[in-house]
């Protein structure tokens, strides 16, 4: 735990993280902080986190934000006994190793991402549904909602066995989430235009995920067998969340985030029977599998090749591109293709240009621009604009 804690603090000085989302929940917390207005990130938001952000984030940026994730992770830790019923300390042991050891759980906690507050939220609503506390459970399940939208759907769809005393909130719940989905359409743009495009956005994103998850998260579905041949009655709800969890991940397999709440529950509940060694063996199966990355580059000629890489890697690489594009001048308009999702912060020094596809930093010939169609690139490059792929110096 100490050697996971020092690393998780490290990575928490980095940046808000290397996953783009973070970043872009970061400007929308700084907009509702000096302009009042809330301006989703990424399709509908996740506007309890966005709004918890407006005020964890001020004079240190990442850091509180960060920490304040970490923190919810110990909090985490700390109620794995109550969540999966466990009194004998091994096995309370077991199911903390597999969580500490779980990628997720580390890039997660060290980063100003929602997902291990979510996973904390829909733990807790499990919980008191268990323990009969309705008003308590309808309080977290709130939370859990309205900081990840898509968890609406698969709770209403594990939450069949109870739906007698859970129908009607469920359903009041339903209409709430469905008009803030109407108030948020549109505010950002779609990836893709038609059926063609939305099929090959959903072949990338699956490749992507491949390419990024690394073959220790691969492992991960040996503790989904083991939950699913689980027969206790008491985590049955729990069973029942996390199958309908892996479920919707199958069906948009967009981020492996998507699936942490089933990972985490199928950890504890395998975590629970195998033991301290096996859980200790596993969790450093998991782990060290996750460092290798396939790498698709050479595909077309047959190879795929995999490379070892660090969390701390990455997220220092982003850091210092982040970094790099604060500072970076040039004496002709250039535009910087892969960071509009990570460079614009702090918004005061950035404006938009198209959408959230081109940023413009003021006072200088630095843009930055993302998913940009061939006639948006040939229109720049009519308008004198130099165009890159991947950071360069100013001279």
């Amino acid at each position: 735990m100490a050697v996971f804690f020092t690393y998780a603090i490290f990575l928490s000085s980095l940046g808000f993280g290397f996953d783009t989302d973070a970043w872009l929940m970061a400007q929308t917390a700084e907009k509702l902080r000096q302009f009042r207005i809330y301006d989703p990130a990424r399709s509908f938001g996740n506007p309890i986190y966005e709004f918890l952000l407006f005020l964890l984030q001020w004079k240190d940026h990442w850091r509180i934000s960060n920490f304040f994730n970490l923190l919810i992770f110990i909090v985490l830790l700390y109620r794995i006994p109550t969540y999966f019923n466990l009194t004998l300390p091994p096995e309370i042991t077991s199911v903390r190793i597999l969580w500490i050891l779980f990628p997720l759980f580390l890039t997660n906690s060290s980063s100003s991402m929602e997902s291990v507050p979510a996973c904390w939220f829909l733990l807790e609503f499990a919980h008191q549904v268990k323990m009969k506390n309705d008003n308590a459970a309808m309080f977290w399940l709130v939370l859990a909602v309205f900081t990840r939208l898509e968890f609406l759907i698969f709770i209403c769809i594990a939450s069949v066995p109870i739906w007698q005393n859970w129908g009607k909130r469920l359903m009041v719940l339903s209409a709430f989430w469905l008009l803030y989905l109407f108030w948020a359409w549109g505010k950002n743009p779609t990836q893709f235009q038609g059926i063609t495009e939305a099929f090959f956005f959903y072949l990338a994103r699956i490749g992507m995920l491949m390419e990024s998850a690394g073959i220790g998260l691969l492992l991960v579905f040996i503790p989904v067998l083991i939950l699913w041949k689980s027969t206790e009655k008491e985590l049955s709800f729990l069973k029942t969340i996390s199958i309908s969890n892996l479920i919707f991940f199958i069906a948009f397999p967009f981020e492996w985030e998507y699936a942490l709440p089933g990972f985490a529950i199928a950890l504890a509940i395998s975590g629970k029977k195998i033991g301290v060694i096996r859980s200790l063996f596993l969790g450093l199966l998991i782990f060290g599998g996750s460092l290798f990355h396939p790498s698709f580059q050479q595909i077309k000629t047959g190879q795929v090749r995999f490379q070892l890489e660090w969390p701390h890697e990455k997220r220092m690489a982003a850091f210092q591109d982040y970094q790099w594009a604060q500072t970076a001048d040039f004496n002709e308009k250039t535009i910087f293709l892969t960071g509009a999702t990570l460079y614009p912060f702090p918004v005061s020094r950035w404006e938009k240009v198209l959408d959230n596809r081109i940023f413009h930093r003021r006072n200088s010939n630095f843009f930055v621009g993302e998913r940009l169609e061939n006639r948006r690139l040939d229109s720049l490059q009519n308008h004198g604009f130099r165009i890159f792929q991947k950071r360069i110096q100013p001279n």
